[in-house]
C-alpha cells in the first residue's frame, strides 16, 4: 500500500504553538505521531513524506528514520522548508529516496505531482506546508472543454488526524469531487 504524509515536524518545539497541536511537550508530540505512523504504515508499504520531517539534531533525525526503516517501509522524503542539513540523509538513503523539489507518481488512474508547497498544475498535486489552512482538498476545479481537472490536496498531519493518509482514501476523496 502507498501512504502520504507531511509536516510531522519531529523535534520542532514551536510547532505545538504555531499549529495548536494538542500536546504538552515535543516529546509527547513525537511519540504520538511516530506511534500513529507505525500503527498505520505496514512492512512492505511505501511512505511518501512531503516535507518538514523534522527540525532537530542530525542524530535525532537519523534515529527517527531508522525506526521507520526498521519496519521495512520504503520511505521517500521530499525536502521541506524546515528540513535542514538533509545532505547526510540523502547520501545514506540515496537521491531517489530524498528528493529536493518535486516528484511524480501515480494515484490509481491519475498522474500526481508531489511537492512540499501547494503548487498548481494541470491535474492533482499532493502537498504539505499549509497545516490544514485551506482544508484537505482545496482549489479543486472540474474539467471543462478548455481546462483539465485540477486539485490540490494537503496530506499534512494537521489535515489527517496526525497520521499518514492512504492512496485508497485519497482516491475516494478525489472520486467524490469529480462527480
Amino acid at each position: 500500500m502507498v501512504w502520504f504524509t507531511a509536516d510531522t515536524h519531529f523535534g520542532h518545539k514551536n510547532i505545538l504553538n504555531y499549529c495548536y497541536r494538542p500536546f504538552y511537550t515535543i516529546e509527547e508530540h513525537d511519540k504520538v505521531l511516530m506511534h500513529y505512523l507505525m500503527q498505520t504504515v505496514q512492512s512492505g508499504d511505501t511512505l511518501w513524506h512531503l516535507g518538514d520531517f523534522s527540525l532537530c539534531s542530525r542524530e535525532r533525525r537519523i534515529e527517527l528514520i531508522k525506526v521507520i526503516l526498521s519496519r521495512d517501509i520504503d520511505l521517500r522524503i521530499l525536502r521541506g522548508n524546515h528540513d535542514r542539513s538533509f545532505g547526510h540523509i540523502r547520501q545514506w538513503l540515496g537521491t531517489d529516496k530524498v528528493i529536493y523539489g518535486q516528484a511524480e507518481t501515480t494515484l490509481g488512474p491519475y498522474s500526481v505531482m508531489l511537492h512540499h508547497w501547494p503548487q498548481t498544475y494541470n491535474g492533482i498535486t499532493l502537498h504539505g506546508h499549509v497545516h490544514d489552512m485551506y482544508g484537505k482538498l482545496h482549489h479543486c476545479e472540474q474539467a471543462s472543454a478548455s481546462s483539465p481537472f485540477k486539485c490540490r490536496i494537503d496530506v499534512g498531519v494537521d489535515s489527517w488526524n496526525y497520521a499518514p493518509v492512504s492512496e485508497e482514501t485519497l482516491l475516494a476523496h478525489i472520486g467524490a469531487i469529480r462527480v
